[in-house]
């Protein structure tokens, strides 16, 4: 599965970047990978409202850094547990990791 990336975004802002683009997309592993662990582990029963914050939050950091399927996924996950209609149909923590996996090898590939 190829993770979708905005590569005209990832372009501009590498140039704004430069060097330190690696260090950014290191810096959005690191602040990543804790909320997607607490993510997947929240029950969508009784932490909606949890779950909303924290997907609102990475979606927000996986769009800004270009990664649009993730930040997509994010969003739906978002939008139902807003409205308090999450179900587990709508939020796979096998997906998300898969998703993130994804995101992480494309954006690792092109600037680590």
């Amino acid at each position: 599965m190829t993770t979708q990336l905005d590569l005209s975004l990832l372009e501009e802002l590498s140039e704004v970047m430069g060097d330190d683009m690696a260090m950014l997309v290191d810096s959005y592993f690191e602040d990543s990978v804790p909320k997607i662990l607490s993510l997947v582990e929240m029950d969508l029963h009784t932490q909606q409202d949890a779950i909303y914050k924290l997907a609102h939050n990475l979606k927000g950091s996986s769009r800004n850094l270009g990664a649009i399927e993730l930040s997509d996924y994010f969003a739906e996950v978002e939008n139902f547990a807003k409205a308090g209609k999450l179900t587990s149909k709508d939020f796979d923590a096998v997906q998300i990791n898969k998703l993130f996996e994804n995101t992480r090898q494309a954006l690792s590939d092109k600037f680590l």
